[in-house]
């Protein structure tokens, strides 16, 4: 039992080695040496809030509530969206990064706004070339992407699908109206009640279709860290307690039988 309690002890730690962690995926149109950094959990930080960001005309900072890195594996390698990344001059791919808090891009749009001069500007997927103005000067654009934790199995993944291809028109509009960009694109847990106090997708603008959600490095998450506790306490913990309980009753001998058995034999010896 002690050695079983020490397996689960040291497993625990990868049981909630994902938990509290979210995606992010940058890229810029010219060479970025911020996003060459060693991964940390301060990386947004380290790309947002350097000098560097100012040397772009454009940041782009999109933020997707219920996006996994698992969600995005499963966008193809020759999506126009992989495409952007994968040929962009400076990119960095990161599937687990540690959070701070829900959602940091309007802070870190409020400094970027007084640290180079840059104009803010909300949009959400499909608004980005109405929302900025090509003479306009610098901007930062913040885009609110419908959560994804509510869809799942097939309706999830048209949904991601849908998705890369808004953004991939977006970000196509945005070469051409700001060819030096930085894109942020992040995913984080989903909470209802949140964003129930923000746009929902119902009074979002359409373009005649669904809003979809969705990326690059797959969630529909089947072992999340709670699930996997609970298989891990279940194994080593509950397994062998039954298998213990079990064997004791199997061990427990009846008196009554051995009572029985010994006046038996003593009434046969006083006859």
């Amino acid at each position: 039992m002690r050695v079983n309690v020490l397996l689960l002890s040291s497993l625990l730690p990868v049981a909630f080695a994902y938990s509290n962690t979210h995606p992010v995926i940058a890229w810029a149109s010219h060479h970025n040496p911020s996003l060459q950094a060693a991964p940390s959990s301060d990386i947004l930080e380290k790309i947002l809030l350097s000098d560097d960001a100012c040397n772009h005309d454009a940041i782009v900072l999109v933020d997707q509530p219920g996006l996994y890195a698992s969600d995005l594996r499963v966008l193809s390698p020759y999506s126009s969206l992989s495409s952007s990344i994968n040929s962009a001059p400076s990119s960095i791919q990161l599937p687990y990064v540690p959070m701070k808090r829900e959602n940091p891009f309007p802070d870190f749009a409020e400094v970027i706004s007084r640290k180079c001069g840059s104009k803010i500007v909300h949009t959400t997927p499909g608004g980005l070339s109405g929302s900025v103005e090509q003479n306009g000067g610098k901007h930062v654009v913040c885009m609110n992407m419908p959560p994804l934790s509510e869809h799942k199995g097939s309706d999830r993944k048209n949904l991601l699908s849908e998705h890369e291809s808004q953004l991939s028109a977006d970000f196509e509009a945005l070469s051409f109206i700001f060819p030096n960009h930085l894109v942020v694109y992040a995913g984080r847990p989903y909470t209802h009640s949140l964003y129930s106090r923000q746009d929902h997708p119902e009074s979002a603008p359409h373009n005649g279709t669904a809003l979809p959600e969705g990326g690059i490095l797959k969630r529909y998450q089947l072992l999340t860290p709670g699930l996997i506790l609970s298989l891990l306490v279940a194994f080593f913990v509950l397994v062998p307690i039954i298998l213990g309980g079990i064997n004791a009753l199997a061990s427990i001998k009846n008196p009554i039988r051995v009572d029985n058995a010994k006046f038996n034999a003593a009434e046969k010896k006083n006859q």
